[in-house]
């Protein structure tokens, strides 16, 4: 299953994004440099502004998880069934209960 992998946050609150347009692309070409070549394909920017306190630039790409990640998944899809199972028959047993079933 493919997983989206951000790779960081810059905020112009907390680091200091370029304003100068050359300096500019070359931190975005470095930002994107940090995909691995096999994934650049899958790279996506989102910048956001915060009116005039700021932008955040965050990078992304889509690759696909690794075992320890699919395993972890996996645990927690079912951790999460459980619990509605668990959270189903109580409620189950309660309404039982309450109509003396």
């Amino acid at each position: 299953m493919p997983i989206n992998k951000r790779i960081n946050t810059h905020s112009s609150l907390n680091e200091s994004i370029p304003e100068e347009a050359a300096a500019f692309l070359t931190f975005f070409k470095d930002k994107i440099n940090e995909v691995p070549q096999e994934y650049r394909k899958s790279c996506r920017i989102e910048i956001e502004a915060w009116g005039d306190s700021g932008i955040s630039l965050d990078v992304y790409y889509y690759r696909p998880e690794n075992k320890e990640e699919e395993a972890a998944r996996v645990s927690e899809e079912q951790r999460r069934k459980d619990a509605w199972a668990a959270k189903d028959l109580a409620d189950f047993n309660r309404l039982k209960d309450k109509l003396k079933l």
